[in-house]
């Protein structure tokens, strides 16, 4: 089995997350990490953290995605680099799509829509101290 998960929201707010993921992997499937985030220096030191650099096979960074598809016109944000949703959303679905991943498990719900026609199913995480009306608006969150 193909098994993705997301940061932001999931593997650094759940620990159960982080745990299954380490168990899937011993276990012998394939487990991708998927982030808005590159894998950079910041993101190395959070996997290492929590122990989970050597606990999956692949990692994708929406960010480094979309420059290497030749989407480097991005605006400048205090936040960092900002796409438009319909460029930014579908990139998740894109890269299960491709990698033929069969489940991600994920916390943004506006990435929900962009995997109705593929295999991959779509597990929403529900984050309940961080669920309000912001987190259904399109664009809040990016890196």
């Amino acid at each position: 089995m193909r098994v993705a998960f997301d940061v932001h929201g999931v593997l650094d707010t759940h620990a159960e997350y982080r745990s299954l993921m380490r168990s899937l992997f011993v276990a012998g499937h394939t487990v991708y990490v998927i982030s808005g985030q590159a894998l950079d220096d910041e993101m190395q030191k959070f996997l290492a953290t929590e122990a989970l650099s050597e606990f999956y096979t692949h990692y994708f960074g929406v960010e480094s995605y979309l420059i290497e598809m030749g989407f480097d016109k991005y605006e400048r944000r205090p936040c960092g680099r900002f796409w438009p949703d319909e460029i930014w959303n579908p990139v998740k679905a894109e890269i299960c799509a491709k990698e033929d991943i069969d489940m991600i498990f994920d916390d943004s719900p506006v990435y929900a829509e962009t995997f109705r026609n593929i295999k991959t199913h779509f597990n929403l995480v529900i984050n309940k101290e961080m669920f309000h009306a912001d987190v259904l608006t399109p664009g809040k969150h990016r890196f």
